[in-house]
């Protein structure tokens, strides 16, 4: 990978840019170190609920969680301290919530903890798509997620050069036909492509792979021909828990949800 310095479209904290590292509020201090089930948790619902659930105060430590977020960790994960568990992803949600430049009602939280598996030992390059039908653009900031992880090894961002024309070509969707797409998939097949996609990712000239601390937040655009490029990371050494958050009207999400099918304004995993 080259070493040069990022391009525009990478800018640290900048609101417009597609990718943007946050800068940690505190220092982070693991509070998991494994996932005893594999699981994933999500809720689609209004935001006040969900940052409701993680305001309130425990009644006591550890057995007793009242909200099904912080329950959900608690009995997936060795995590022991609700009010740490509560902190960190009320702190989350409100670093996102502030950083992002739409005005938003509801949100898309998903916590995903996995144990280790063999899959992404080569990367799966990919970008993510429009989520919603029917969305407005806006100049003021790329639709985004925000992330984080709190155990294992961070999500891999390429910093690319999309003013490379070939590059563009490359990544573009409506190609049915190019590796690109097809290794794209969750089929554990697909090895060969995304052999493929990586050589050639990791050819051009100046791609570096953007280095996350734990604990810290990234946003990252979706559904644009620029949005970054990233992929799960190798997870074959260990658990691995990882956080996003999406922001959006009630009637998007609610359109998003009953596409999913997904219940509205509850957790479920």
């Amino acid at each position: 990978m080259d070493d040069a310095s990022p391009h525009p479209n990478y800018v640290k904290g900048s609101a417009t840019s597609q990718l943007a590292v946050l800068p940690l509020p505190t220092p982070f201090k693991p509070f998991l170190s494994s996932v005893k089930e594999p699981n994933t948790y999500s809720y689609h619902g209004p935001l006040f609920q969900l940052l409701a659930w993680l305001s309130s105060r425990p009644s006591s430590e550890p057995t007793s969680v009242r909200d099904p977020v912080t329950a959900s960790i608690f009995s997936h994960t060795d995590a022991t301290s609700a009010t740490t568990t509560k902190s960190f992803l009320l702190t989350f949600l409100e670093q996102a919530a502030s950083d992002c430049k739409h005005s938003s009602d509801c949100c898309w939280l998903d916590i995903r903890m996995t144990k280790p598996e063999d899959y992404f030992k080569i990367p799966r390059w990919h970008q993510d798509g429009n989520y919603f039908e029917h969305t407005t653009a806006s100049t003021a900031q790329p639709r985004s997620k925000w992330a984080t992880t709190l155990l294992g090894p961070s999500t891999l961002f390429l910093d690319l050069d999309f003013s490379d024309p070939e590059l563009r070509d490359y990544v573009n969707f409506e190609n049915e036909g190019a590796e690109w797409r097809s290794s794209q998939s969750d089929d554990p097949d697909n090895s060969v492509n995304k052999k493929k996609v990586d050589d050639y990712l990791r050819g051009k000239k100046g791609p570096k792979i953007v280095e996350l601390e734990l604990g810290q937040v990234v946003r990252f655009g979706y559904g644009q021909l620029e949005s970054p490029v990233h992929s799960e990371p190798d997870m074959s050494g260990g658990d691995r828990v990882f956080v996003s958050v999406m922001f959006g009207f009630e009637g998007e999400m609610r359109e998003l949800s009953k596409r999913w099918k997904v219940q509205w304004g509850e957790g479920w995993s």
